[in-house]
């Protein structure tokens, strides 16, 4: 679970379906729990739904790298918190983007980490393996993406990712780093 990101949007909310129920998304998308048991069986989503989806699917693999612990996992999005206006890291999610709660979410799941004391060692990938978001087919796309990636075109995709990290606020700057430091054709 959330070792490498799903190549369509319906994977990636089976993924965060795991983690939370439907309530969960229903509160913080503003939605009625029958609209989000509906969002189950679709495959095209509306664009800002969409965007919710990934965004959260991101958040939850940050915060599962540190915390294995679905449940775990969970608080931390879930509970209100003090950094984020007494809002819970969905809700900012859904109304502001990622890039809102990155910040508070790595502290938060640091400090949720300690709290627990000593965890197996950690068997997710780190999020600067995950592929940059133009190298993935288009979400709802019939396409199927063969094993062998052309390396300009992977270079041209990380570039297009850091062009537009830099142009928005809130991005870590630590995590930027991390991103140019990997190689290109990893």
């Amino acid at each position: 679970m959330f070792e490498t990101k799903p190549t369509s949007i319906s994977a990636e909310l089976r993924e965060v379906r795991e983690v939370f129920d439907g309530q969960d998304l229903a509160s913080a998308a503003d939605r009625s729990l029958e609209t989000i048991s509906r969002w189950s069986h679709r495959e095209r989503f509306p664009a800002r739904i969409e965007r919710f989806i990934d965004d959260l699917w991101v958040a939850t693999a940050i915060v599962s790298r540190e915390l294995r612990d679905p449940r775990a996992v969970r608080f931390v999005l879930v509970a209100r918190r003090e950094e984020l206006d007494w809002r819970s890291a969905i809700e900012v999610i859904f109304r502001r983007g990622l890039h809102e709660t990155l910040p508070a979410l790595a502290r938060i799941a640091a400090e949720v980490k300690a709290e627990r004391g000593a965890e197996p060692p950690q068997t997710t990938l780190p999020l600067r393996r995950l592929p940059a978001a133009g190298s993935l087919p288009a979400p709802g796309s019939r396409t199927v993406r063969s094993r062998a990636v052309n390396p300009a075109s992977r270079r041209a995709a990380r570039a297009a990712f850091l062009r537009r990290s830099r142009t928005k606020e809130g991005i870590d700057a630590d995590a930027l780093a991390d991103l140019r430091e990997t190689p290109a054709a990893a």
